[in-house]
């Protein structure tokens, strides 16, 4: 997996696909993006992307969260 770290770092994925990876709605995604948890990749007007990297990071806290809890 470490040869493909680089390529995941920089795979840029949808905010659907965001949410689908996340397990959460549009409206928290963009709150996230609002707040600084996440950041927004804008590519044009109506083109937002965000890095794999930083869901995967995300999804990590989430896991080390409950796992304290």
């Amino acid at each position: 997996m470490a040869t493909n770290a680089p390529y995941i770092s920089q795979q840029l994925i949808s905010p659907r696909e965001a949410c689908s990876l996340l397990g959460m709605g549009l409206t928290t995604l963009y709150k996230f993006f609002k707040e600084g948890k996440l950041t927004p990749i804008k590519l044009g007007r109506r083109c937002t992307r965000v890095r794999l990297s930083e869901i995967l990071a995300l999804v990590e806290t989430f896991s080390e969260m409950r796992g304290a809890a």
